[in-house]
């Protein structure tokens, strides 16, 4: 598996509205109009980044790099993990982020850097330090097992909290950065960088592709993505 693979999946949610037709015109008091309006456009972050709506909920699976196992939301098969505990925090997990595309916004943007970042906005609420707890709580770090058809293959998830950047210290906010070993050694790790935020009525997320060498990038969209939310919202 590439390590960029993960770009290439943003670059086809930016290519979604061209292969899949115009989305049918929505009316002016619906309230997916009022969210996507609190998404940053192409003027409001770097200069020379493209950023594409992601209209379809299967394109906001896609791009929110949801893995869970067992109920449908993920590819996994049978898994098994270790500690067995770590089933639970794993669903809980992407069960809180799956949640938050039935009222939610999303954007693909690419950044002139090559960046590839996935902006949410949603009307559903999130308890940010539940959510981090399933992730770096007893589960920072677990082994799960798959069987996909007739192979199976195994990858060890590690995740740990970062700081956030000075201008979010007061929000409700944190940023966590996930990294996937697989057992294959042709395969490359999988590294994420993902931001949750409560603000106001509104759950922001952000998942960045580049891996904790791009945080002050990150940070820097997160953080807009934030600014914008408690601005207009």
């Amino acid at each position: 598996m590439s390590r960029n693979w993960p770009v290439a999946v943003v670059a086809v949610g930016l290519l979604g509205a061209a292969a899949c037709g115009t989305p049918e015109a929505a009316s002016a008091d619906d309230p997916s109009i009022v969210r996507a309006d609190l998404l940053p456009d192409a003027s409001e972050l770097p200069a020379g980044t493209q950023v594409e709506r992601l209209e379809r909920e299967d394109q906001m699976i896609l791009n929110l790099n949801i893995h869970a196992p067992s109920d449908g939301i993920g590819l996994d098969m049978d898994p098994v993990f270790e500690p067995a505990q770590c089933a639970g925090e794993s669903l809980y997990a992407d069960q809180a982020r799956a949640g938050l595309i039935e009222n939610g916004s999303a954007s693909a943007a690419l950044l002139e850097s090559g960046g590839a970042y996935v902006m949410l906005v949603s009307e559903t609420g999130t308890d940010v330090s539940r959510v981090v707890e399933a992730h770096t709580g007893q589960c920072s770090a677990y082994t799960v097992t798959s069987t996909s058809f007739d192979s199976t293959s195994q990858r060890t998830i590690r995740t740990e909290r970062l700081d956030l950047p000075a201008a979010l210290v007061a929000e409700d906010a944190a940023i966590l950065y996930e990294v996937s070993h697989p057992d294959n050694p042709a395969w490359s790790d999988t590294e994420v960088l993902l931001g949750y935020a409560a603000v106001d009525e509104y759950t922001v997320v952000v998942l960045g592709y580049e891996g904790r060498q791009s945080q002050p990038e990150f940070d820097d969209v997160f953080t807009r993505v934030v600014e914008k939310v408690r601005r207009v919202g």
